[in-house]
């Protein structure tokens, strides 16, 4: 009898110990997650800062006249912003959030802030227009009101299967390069996004659209 007792509190003394380490474990991870959730919202508003630095940097280096004394000061600050990026990349991958805050923004000042930083970072060969009747290209962000840039490729190719699209995200676990491709989008890039990188990426596909077009006259 006096076994069989101690079998039942040596039972009941490992139940509430594995009942502390579950609770323990829990708070862990509640904690975890916080920490995460904290992270991926710290690193979205960096990566919304850090994205003006880089493009306005890039866009006064391109002003410099080659040996001005001013261009390795600015190529400091690029190389410390893709330092940067890197690390936004990291603590994402950590916080593993998706981008999915959603609110209403005024459209117009955007549009026009855009197109203006757009129209003095790009080559001349490269027009831009705030109000267009044929659309050569789009570009757009993964996150916008009402609907993914994912959702609104898909309605554009709809439409005009042919149209380039340029699709623009942070970290995200619901869509990739893979993804992108398979979605029919054309081309697929991190942020921030690099204004050297972006043209380059507009020119091509462009140039492609054009060669498709003479091609199929």
């Amino acid at each position: 009898m006096f076994g069989t007792w101690a079998e039942c509190l040596e039972r009941l003394e490992k139940n509430e110990i594995e009942k502390e380490n579950l609770a323990k474990q829990l708070m862990q991870s509640q904690k975890m997650e916080a920490l995460g959730t904290m992270a991926g919202g710290i690193a979205h508003d960096f990566n919304n800062i850090l994205m003006p630095i880089m493009g306005y940097t890039e866009l006064t280096l391109s002003n410099l006249p080659p040996g001005a004394k001013d261009r390795d000061d600015l190529q400091q600050v690029i190389r410390a912003s893709h330092r940067a990026k890197d690390l936004i990349k990291q603590i994402l991958t950590f916080s593993r959030q998706d981008e999915n805050e959603k609110r209403p923004i005024e459209v117009n000042p955007l549009v026009k802030e855009t197109v203006k930083l757009l129209r003095a970072s790009f080559p001349s060969t490269i027009e831009f227009q705030e109000i267009i009747d044929a659309v050569d290209l789009v570009v757009t962000d993964m996150t916008m009101p009402k609907l993914t840039g994912a959702e609104l490729a898909q309605k554009i190719m709809g439409i005009k299967p042919e149209l380039p699209i340029v699709l623009c995200t942070g970290f995200s676990e619901s869509i990739n390069d893979k993804k992108a491709k398979e979605l029919g989008i054309r081309a697929f890039i991190m942020k921030p996004v690099v204004m050297n990188d972006l043209a380059t990426t507009v020119r091509r596909l462009l140039d492609e659209r054009e060669s498709f077009q003479h091609a199929a006259v």
